[in-house]
């Protein structure tokens, strides 16, 4: 049989924002992914990395893999980050998780904005996406 050939995707510039559940999140993807820039608040758990064992193994297993770098958690209801193991993941320069720096989670304060009804403005006349603060850093 031919390999099974898994991508190693990159997501980025990404904001998930009061989801019941995760808000961002690997979903049981095999191999990990690049996770750049991406901003996750009030979600239950704002980053779940979870991987599945195998492409013939539907079992989950602590996320492996994944790169997390410039990633912003604010006010999770339960986590900033779960089901990842950080010796087989890269995960800094984050405000959460190993080696982070930055704001601390709870700190909103550093934010334009954390008004999430702003993603939900009307676009602009020529299409374009309006313009927010909602979590954008302040100078």
């Amino acid at each position: 049989p031919e390999p099974i050939v898994v991508p190693h995707n990159t997501i980025s510039n990404c904001i998930a924002w009061q989801n019941k559940n995760n808000g961002i999140y690997s979903n049981h993807h095999l191999g990990g992914n690049t996770w750049l820039n991406n901003k996750s608040m009030g979600n239950n758990n704002n980053y779940d990395m979870v991987n599945q064992k195998a492409f013939d193994a539907n079992v989950d297993v602590e996320g492996y893999g994944h790169v997390l770098i410039g990633n912003i958690s604010v006010l999770p209801r339960d986590k900033d980050l779960v089901r990842m193991d950080e010796a087989l993941s890269e995960c800094h320069d984050n405000n959460f998780g190993p080696a982070s720096s930055g704001p601390s989670p709870s700190d909103t304060t550093v934010f334009m904005s954390v008004d999430g009804t702003e993603l939900a403005l009307p676009r602009k006349a020529d299409g374009s996406l309006p313009d927010i603060g909602f979590l954008k850093l302040k100078e």
